[in-house]
């Protein structure tokens, strides 16, 4: 039971983050636009890249480490697991 209530809070926190990035980055660009320019625009979609690449990289790492973990759990070494 705890799982799925653990599974519920995640969905519904990755939902809200969902829909918090959209509305400030569609208040965002016309802000960015009549005060600084289209130019400083492209700074955005440069940005929103690198957190893109970063979140990538986030999840390969979490994914090996849960593979590790979850392999060196079903041996029997919950030590090794922990760590």
């Amino acid at each position: 039971m705890e799982d799925k209530k653990r599974l519920g809070i995640n969905l519904v926190a990755q939902l809200f983050a969902f829909i918090v990035g959209f509305i400030i980055n569609f208040f965002l660009a016309p802000f960015v636009i009549a005060k600084l320019g289209a130019e400083a625009y492209g700074f955005i979609g440069l940005a929103n890249n690198f957190v893109s690449y970063t979140t990538l990289i986030t999840i390969a790492l979490n994914s090996m480490a849960a593979r590790f973990i979850t392999v060196s759990f079903h041996r029997g070494d919950t030590e090794l697991a922990k760590k």
